[in-house]
């Protein structure tokens, strides 16, 4: 097993608290009554102690809520901007979307749900974008993407305290699943500047957070399958893809997080430097028995992921609860790795 050489170093160095995140509403004419329905929802104004709690920036970052002149939102030098017009555009794109699903059959609130949702997924998407430039984290794929990575990443492994079972997350995902899926839909026609867009296609953005999501939940998330979201090609693969990002999150993010939230989430993980060390003794042991399968096929298909096997190592040494256990077992026997007798 790889150890890699970023855990080589204090995963929590003393790297200097000197910022917050703060949020500002730019007035703004043509959108006065999306800027009043999000200070009554609260939605940002709940966002900000959460980041503020989480992470360590060496100078404030903006939120800014603003009019830009075009359905977008960005980061760029200490500033992430949500434009009014994109969550305009959402807005409308959903009541369309709704209209055409369940006719007359909902309502305001669940119309304001989706779009929160969707904004949700925006503000942690832009958030990627800050860190890796805040941070100057090392990244290996499209920024855009990576992006896309990170915004899963906070909405699934960080649940509000008043949904412990994190179906708002879930839902998010599915929302801005949907949400790319219908701008596909209103915009058929691909052209050279959508495949060489720094963006991927918003056909593969949908399959993408689809397969996140459902790698995070499969039981909450089995309509997926059910209405045929997911490609069987692709489905065996989505635990897998999910764990690896979060895996890979927790070890950038380390040395950034407040050490209230290092302390807990770090421990449970697992994911020390002497502790992977450990692992990797008793993995290396394990692979030259022929007891234990080999996490790659012949046919190159993956049959017990490692991050699985090590699992059942975490629990075995009171690493990781039970339920987080019973939750790779679950996994095991949604992609017929183990079979489950009638």
């Amino acid at each position: 097993m790889f150890v890699p050489s970023a855990l080589a170093v204090d995963p929590n160095p003393s790297y200097q608290d000197k910022g917050d995140f703060y949020l500002t509403y730019e007035p703004t004419y043509y959108y006065q009554e999306f800027e009043d329905w999000l200070k009554f929802e609260q939605y940002f104004e709940s966002q900000i102690p959460f980041l503020n709690e989480t992470f360590k920036l060496p100078y404030d970052v903006e939120i800014l809520i603003a009019e830009c002149n075009e359905s977008n939102a960005f980061y760029f030098d200490r500033e992430i901007k949500i434009c009014y017009e994109l969550i305009h555009e959402t807005d409308e794109r959903f009541a369309d979307y709704f209209v055409r699903v369940y006719g007359d059959n909902w309502t305001t609130e669940e119309l304001n749900y989706s779009v929160i949702n969707v904004i949700e997924n925006t503000l942690y998407h832009e958030l990627g974008h800050a860190l890796v430039d805040i941070y100057q984290l090392p990244i290996t794929g499209p920024h855009e993407s990576v992006a896309d990575q990170f915004a899963g990443f906070i909405l699934l492994e960080f649940p509000y305290e008043d949904d412990p079972t994190n179906s708002i997350g879930q839902d998010a995902m599915r929302d801005t699943a949907i949400d790319y899926w219908l701008a596909a839909e209103k915009n058929p026609d691909l052209t050279q500047t959508a495949f060489a867009d720094t963006h991927a296609l918003n056909q593969q953005r949908f399959y993408d957070l689809a397969c996140w999501a459902y790698g995070y939940d499969p039981d909450y998330n089995q309509y997926m399958i059910d209405e045929d979201w997911i490609p069987e090609n692709r489905l065996q693969w989505c635990s897998w893809e999910y764990y690896d990002s979060v895996y890979a999150w927790n070890i950038l993010l380390a040395p950034f997080y407040k050490d209230e939230i290092l302390g807990d989430y770090w421990e449970w993980q697992g994911w020390t430097y002497e502790y992977l060390h450990k692992l990797q003794s008793q993995m290396q042991s394990s692979s030259e028995s022929s007891d234990i399968p080999q996490s790659v096929t012949e046919e190159g298909m993956p049959k017990v992921p490692d991050w699985v096997r090590n699992i059942f190592i975490w629990y075995g040494e009171e690493k990781i609860s039970e339920d987080e256990l019973l939750n790779a077992i679950k996994f095991l026997v949604s992609q017929g790795i183990i079979k489950v007798s009638p």
